[in-house]
Order: structure tokens, then C-alpha cells, then sequence
């Protein structure tokens, strides 16, 4: 993604050894070729977390999570968990 890559750009840059999460094949492929060793993955699946946490220095969250959000009139504007 837009932060998770920019962060990892700058730890390259300064020769650090970056990991970051694929979830598809071809999102692994794109890492592999910005020198970004692949973790095969599922945000939702902490199990490789726990692990590639043990062997590195920092975890850095850059995920973002989408909800979809109702485009009726009555909901639109109103935040999950807000007063209506």
C-alpha cells in the first residue's frame, strides 16, 4: 500500500531488511522485486505474525481496514457507533 511501501522505500534506502504481508501471488511477486522478502498472509491470521515477530528487530501496522458503508439516505452520513 501508499504508507506501507513508503515506509519500506526509506528502510531499504538505509539497508535494512523489510518484510511485508502478500496476499496473493502476485502481491508477492511485487515485493520480491522491490528486494521485500514476502509473508504469505491473512491480516486476520495471527499465527504468522507471532512468528516473523520473533526474528525481527520492529513490526511496523501500515493496514488499513475498509467497511463498506451503507449509501441509503437515512445512513449515509452517520458513523458507525454515532447517534443517528
Amino acid at each position: 500500500g501508499y504508507i506501507g511501501g513508503s515506509i519500506a522505500t526509506k528502510l531499504l534506502a538505509r539497508g535494512d531488511e523489510v518484510i511485508g504481508l502478500a496476499r496473493s501471488d502476485k502481491a508477492a511477486a511485487a515485493l520480491k522485486k522491490r528486494r521485500i522478502e514476502p509473508l504469505a498472509g491473512d491480516i486476520n491470521a495471527y499465527t504468522p505474525f507471532i512468528d516473523i515477530a520473533k526474528r525481527v528487530d520492529a513490526v511496523i501496522n501500515a493496514v488499513g481496514i475498509r467497511q463498506e458503508q451503507s449509501t441509503a439516505p437515512d445512513t449515509a452520513a452517520t458513523a458507525p457507533g454515532a447517534a443517528a
